[in-house]
């Protein structure tokens, strides 16, 4: 039975790759960076940015995100898809992860 840091981990790493794709477009993948930056946009009033290397380290399921940065996105950003994003990564790393 997989541990359920590791099943956060999948998780995360599941929808972070889904919102690549949609903010990509078509068959492009968005970058690690046009994420980050576009995640980031939603911090700007908190001074706070998120490296490509946090996207990636996501994506490649060696950690989650922190709680307080995604309160922060779903906060400021409730309006469009960085909300959601947060949103369900939030519930991710709050929940308890028995599917």
């Amino acid at each position: 039975m997989r541990k359920p840091s590791m099943m956060k981990k999948e998780r995360v790493s599941e929808i972070t790759l889904h919102y690549r794709r949609a903010l990509g477009g078509g068959d492009q993948t968005a970058t690690l960076r046009s994420f980050a930056n576009w995640l980031s946009e939603a911090l700007v009033p908190h001074h706070r940015r998120i490296s490509h290397q946090s996207i990636k380290n996501w994506t490649d399921k060696r950690y989650v995100p922190d709680h307080s940065l995604m309160k922060q996105i779903a906060e400021e950003a409730f309006h469009d898809w960085r909300g959601e994003f947060a949103t369900e990564i939030l519930a991710v790393i709050e929940g308890d992860n028995n599917e």
